[in-house]
């Protein structure tokens, strides 16, 4: 019998406006607390017919000295709705590396009629309890990336970055 799928979920408010929270998340890396992330490259991009952007990334993350994976993060840019959507897939792992039957998926989108709030949402979504519980402590770490995104939000709006 099939395990039901676990959703863990998140949330988040900004209190900025989306445009600056969107360029601030692309300076999310590299940064200290995020040490784990060794390498974040643009791989792909694509205009479509709405206008909005496709973005592919190769992300290389390394934690102690036997676990590291490859992924491919593909976000989707929607500036004429004012969303952000991100979706994470694994490509390659190493076997310390718990078996991954899970996706993430974010999005950052503009907080309604508020226009100086940004809502911030993550799902991860598994099938398997013991991946369950691996994802819920890794998504726990959700407020550390948040953190970041906002103190660089608050430093643009400092006008100390463009």
């Amino acid at each position: 019998m099939a395990e039901e799928p676990k959703v863990d979920l998140k949330q988040y408010i900004f209190n900025y406006p989306w445009e600056t929270v969107v360029k601030s998340l692309w300076e999310k890396y590299p940064h200290k607390e995020l040490d784990f992330v060794k390498f974040s490259r643009v791989i792909d991009l694509q205009v479509l017919d709405d206008k909005s952007l496709v973005i592919r990334k190769l992300m290389y993350c390394k934690k102690f000295m036997m676990m590291w994976a490859y992924s491919v993060e593909e976000i989707r840019l929607d500036a004429r709705n004012r969303i952000c959507e991100m979706r994470t897939e694994l490509l390659k792992k190493s076997k310390c590396v718990p078996d991954l039957t899970g996706s993430e998926s974010i999005i950052y989108r503009a907080h309604g009629d508020l226009m100086d709030k940004t809502l911030y949402l993550k799902a991860l979504r598994s099938t398997s309890n013991l991946f369950g519980k691996f994802l819920e402590k890794f998504n726990g770490s959700y407020e550390k990336g948040c953190r970041i995104i906002e103190a660089k939000c608050q430093e643009r709006t400092m006008n100390l970055l463009p």
